[in-house]
């Protein structure tokens, strides 16, 4: 039994070798084909987030492998996770060429390491290994891997000569940041690619991986499209784009157009690689709907946008768009709503409101409100969190985790925006229930029309 597992593991090595080109994102659920992984697979799995994931047991090293032959004239690509903060104990290395299988051992080849090595500064460095002697070819950016969950994009390109670019992106996206170039040639040829992880107990299971590629180029032939427009202030857009994009053509502000009387009236700086500042001598006017027009813009590899117009709204709240509608102030005795205070809001702007950033205040503290849209001509209940599920069959809710305590008389209740302006205000007492029954308790406080 034990030749035939060692012959079949030793056929389908062989069919490995012959694949020209590596491409897993794990979508189909498991390491044992599309393509074949070796190794410690019984070590690895396949979660639910569809991502490769370790589950070892106690502290050890472990690796997976697949067959590959790119080697020059090649790129590749991986997202990693690593949910602990790098040592010598704990770490990870991407092979991206190995004359073995068996990356734990040793081999020919080169690898990526984030973080881990004495002296490294949680860097993201690029080795040469030969047999068990390892030799560092780029040191990249200090303390980009010092987080205890970092998330990282990896991209590595070589070409036929031996040069290797070294490129990261710490948010685990594709805006990559060259981390380094240098110069090795000595291994031409490549087996096998994949990943070496090395844990402690705590850690069996905190090392992820996901989207790998190796093969040729990636030729990016796409020009670079707007993902969103934010408006910062009256005078003040930022303009998030869905790649990096060239440093020179970003900032030229010519490309940029805004309607209705703006024009081109605007300058452009880079925030990052992805997002572009825009400036206008001419403000903004509230409650109005524009359109950028964005044209000429290169991206990284050259490619140029030939014009893009992207609707966005300028919208900042003012005195009475939000309306304190009604309150509850002493829910004691019960008449016939929850034991509860609730203070109801009532959007009378005519636009969809975003709460998140505004707040509620009254004598006893102030009450950040979570991201909620508020439609138009709608009200929303907002209670503690406990009492959200019973205020539920009324309307609306929004349970928040520090509501207020009202005074069962004599307190003033204040709306402000995240510009911490005040947008609606009342103080009451006792006499505002015009009933000296319903002034005892268990009876809510309505404004009687909302729409004057």
């Amino acid at each position: 039994m034990a030749k035939r597992i060692t012959t079949t593991l030793f056929v389908c090595l062989r069919l490995l070798a012959a694949q020209a080109q590596v491409i897993d994102d794990f979508s189909d659920g498991d390491i044992s084909q599309n393509p074949v992984w070796v190794g410690d697979d019984s070590l690895f799995q396949v979660n639910a987030a569809k991502q490769l994931q370790s589950k070892g047991t106690v502290a050890r090293d472990m690796h997976l492998a697949t067959a590959s032959n790119a080697a020059t004239n090649s790129e590749w690509r991986f997202w990693i996770r690593l949910a602990l903060s790098p040592s010598t104990q704990n770490f990870s290395r991407v092979y991206l060429v190995s004359d073995a299988a068996n990356l734990s051992g040793n081999l020919n080849g080169y690898y990526v390491q984030p973080g881990g090595v004495t002296g490294n500064t949680d860097s993201i460095t690029l080795y040469k290994q030969k047999g068990n002697v390892h030799t560092r070819i780029i040191a990249g950016r200090p303390s980009t891997v010092s987080k205890s969950n970092n998330l990282i994009k990896l991209r590595v390109l070589r070409d036929a000569l031996g040069n290797w670019e070294l490129y990261s992106d710490t948010t685990g996206s594709t805006s990559f940041i060259l981390e380094g170039t240098g110069f090795d040639n000595e291994f031409t040829t490549s087996a096998y690619m994949g990943f070496f992880f090395r844990f402690t107990s705590g850690n069996t299971s905190n090392f992820y991986a996901d989207d790998v590629y190796a093969g040729p180029v990636i030729t990016d032939i796409s020009a670079p499209r707007i993902d969103e427009v934010t408006v910062v202030n009256p005078t003040t857009l930022h303009v998030v784009f869905d790649e990096p994009l060239d440093a020179v053509s970003a900032v030229e502000s010519q490309h940029y157009s805004v309607d209705k009387g703006i024009g081109n009236d605007v300058s452009a700086q880079l925030i990052n690689n992805r997002i572009v500042e825009l400036t206008s001598f001419t403000a903004l006017q509230n409650k109005t709907n524009y359109n950028l027009t964005v044209s000429g813009i290169k991206d990284q590899s050259g490619n140029i946008q030939n014009g893009q117009s992207v609707p966005f709204l300028y919208f900042i709240t003012e005195q009475h768009d939000l309306l304190i509608s009604e309150f509850f102030a002493d829910p004691t005795p019960v008449v016939g709503l929850p034991q509860h205070e609730f203070i109801e809001l009532y959007n009378h702007s005519g636009l969809p409101v975003n709460l998140d950033g505004f707040t509620l205040t009254d004598g006893s503290g102030v009450t950040a409100l979570p991201a909620y849209i508020l439609q138009p001509d709608s009200f929303i209940i907002i209670c503690a969190s406990s009492a959200a599920p019973l205020f539920q069959l009324f309307g609306r809710t929004l349970g928040v985790s520090n509501f207020p305590s009202l005074n069962n008389s004599g307190d003033e209740i204040i709306i402000r925006n995240r510009q911490n302006q005040i947008i609606h205000r009342l103080k009451y007492d006792l006499s505002w229930y015009n009933d000296n029954a319903k002034s005892e308790g268990g009876w809510s406080i309505e404004l009687i029309n909302p729409f004057d």
